[in-house]
């Protein structure tokens, strides 16, 4: 039974690795959090120890679970001489000195840098104490958790899987199962439902983000998984609340410029490995996800973290200009250049300024799509005379739509069309492609629907994703008929222009233009189930 259990690990050492670790780790942990909230005893003596409650389930994790399975993991596959190995990798000091100072002090620096520019202000609380404080707490966690904590994570699994990816994508499978086994910290204190919920995708988001850097790291440090496991300590130092930049800084901003730190780093060491081109040509798509999920969300959240934490106002809709031209336009182009090409990427420019369609095509923005608007409006357009209509036409609505077209709706529909959805659709077909491309197209607008509760957010931005749905459709069928991301483009900026400008022009209440694409959409799907049907009918009577 041992020998065969033995050659089950060997086959599949992180698998089994990870089923030990969650085994262990979560009915350990979870026990620290009923005894913190008294649901069972051992809160009193929590209390006594002399470390916070959710610093004693990082040690059971990492002393019961982690540790002791990747030695048992590396024993089964490798014998003895790989647990020794296992063992000098961790203690491996003697790598190029670059990459000691990227792994001590990158992370901090360049953290502070980006909250001083979002608005943070430079406050340090103590000088005097704050170097030795400051490193004291980084060789205890160091040497009590992390770096045992990394011979399992980064000393087995990440290396392992490096084994048949690159570095980059080893990190980012590595950054699940490293971002669930922190789940039942969420719990330990007070939390809520949201809290709870909302813990879980950050966890792995966080991973996603440190442990491709990670990994970059420690082949650049020969393998040491010191390297790796000071650069983590020292992220976690970065972003504790009582941490390094928490000490010198008073604000909230860094927290989102530390997201972006991160992918600016590992995107700099993956190109001075040569190893982000490669995971660019091979994933073109998931790498713009990445630069979008991260610094084009980042971007998005200033205006909400300006208003929330300092009370300033911004126009969010005016100022996602930016967040669009820098990191949805300019990715989008250059990881075209870089995995089609230059010809994939005059392919993409030609159809940014594809206005020569069939003149009918312009009924759709020009024509359809403000009627529509108006049409679903509310009050009822009949209060309103064809003069003030067609005077509120020429005067708003088309300096409006040239607006909203040479601004915003023609770089995004670059992205969204032209890039992400029609490669998607002459691969995978036009279905396909619209429910891959929905749900990111309307993670684009998350910023919009923050401000009240959390029940209304998330109402707010179930209707974001019903209209992308819709919106998707139409502009991918406009696009499959024209190859022009230019009209695509257009019709978006009608509904923005309609919506933003012609209907509070009219009616002196904000409008939808999202309603009109939700409509023509709709209209495209019918009209396509029923040439569908009655082509089956054909085949059928011919048959």
């Amino acid at each position: 039974m041992q020998t065969s259990m033995k050659q089950v690990v060997a086959r599949h050492p992180i698998t089994a690795l990870v089923v030990i670790v969650f085994s262990i780790a979560y009915p350990a942990m979870f026990l620290v959090a009923l005894a913190t909230h008294r649901v069972i005893p051992g809160g009193d003596l929590i209390e006594r120890l002399p470390f916070a409650p959710d610093e004693l389930a990082g040690l059971l994790l990492t002393a019961f679970a982690l540790l002791p399975a990747a030695v048992f993991v590396t024993w089964a596959a490798d014998g003895r001489a790989g647990v020794r190995q296992l063992f000098r990798r961790a203690v491996r000091w003697r790598f190029p000195l670059r990459y000691w100072l990227l792994a001590l002090t990158a992370i901090p620096v360049l953290t502070v840098a980006a909250g001083l520019l979002l608005g943070d202000t430079w406050r340090p609380d103590d000088p005097v104490r704050l170097i030795p404080v400051q490193l004291g707490q980084l060789l205890i966690n160091l040497l009590l958790v992390n770096l045992w904590e990394e011979t399992a994570w980064a000393g087995v699994v990440q290396t392992r899987l490096e084994q048949r990816h690159s570095a980059v994508v080893a990190g980012l499978i590595t950054a699940v199962p490293f971002g669930l086994v922190h789940w039942p910290l969420a719990f330990i204190g007070d939390f809520t439902l949201t809290s709870v919920l909302v813990a879980l995708p950050a966890y792995v988001l966080l991973g996603t983000l440190v442990r491709p850097l990670g990994g970059l790291v420690m082949r650049g440090a020969g393998g040491s998984v010191l390297a790796f496991a000071l650069l983590h300590t020292v992220f976690n130092r970065t972003n504790n609340p009582n941490g390094i930049v928490a000490a010198v800084l008073h604000g909230s901003a860094y927290q989102i410029g530390i997201l972006t730190v991160l992918l600016l780093l590992t995107v700099t060491v993956a190109l001075a490995q040569r190893d982000v081109i490669a995971f660019i040509r091979r994933h073109p798509h998931a790498f713009f996800l990445i630069v979008f999920s991260t610094l084009g969300q980042a971007a998005a959240f200033v205006p909400v973290i300006a208003h929330r934490v300092y009370g300033a106002d911004w126009n969010i809709e005016l100022y996602l200009i930016l967040p669009t031209l820098l990191f949805l336009l300019l990715p989008a182009l250059v990881i075209t250049r870089i995995a089609r090409g230059a010809d994939g990427l005059r392919e993409l420019a030609r159809s940014m300024v594809r206005f020569r369609v069939h003149p009918a095509w312009y009924l759709l923005p020009l024509v359809a799509v403000p009627a529509l608007t108006l049409l679903t409006a509310l009050p009822a357009p009949s209060g309103v005379t064809a003069a003030e209509a067609a005077t509120a036409y020429v005067t708003v609505f088309l300096p409006a739509l040239a607006f909203q077209f040479l601004t915003t709706n023609l770089w995004e529909e670059t992205v969204w069309t032209g890039f992400f959805q029609g490669p998607l659709q002459d691969r995978f077909g036009p279905w396909r492609a619209v429910l891959l491309t929905t749900p990111f197209f309307a993670l684009q607008h998350l910023s919009l629907v923050f401000g009240g509760t959390f029940g209304q957010g998330l109402a707010q931005f179930g209707l974001i994703l019903v209209a992308a749905f819709f919106t998707r459709v139409l502009l991918g069928w406009i696009y499959q008929r024209t190859r022009s991301v230019a009209l695509a483009g257009l019709v978006h900026a009608a509904a923005n222009a309609a919506g933003i400008a012609l209907v509070p022009q009219l009616f002196r209440q904000p409008g939808g233009g999202g309603t009109a694409l939700l409509l023509l959409g709709l209209v495209v799907i019918l009209t396509t189930l029923a040439a569908s049907a009655v082509t089956t009918r054909k085949g059928l009577r011919h048959a």
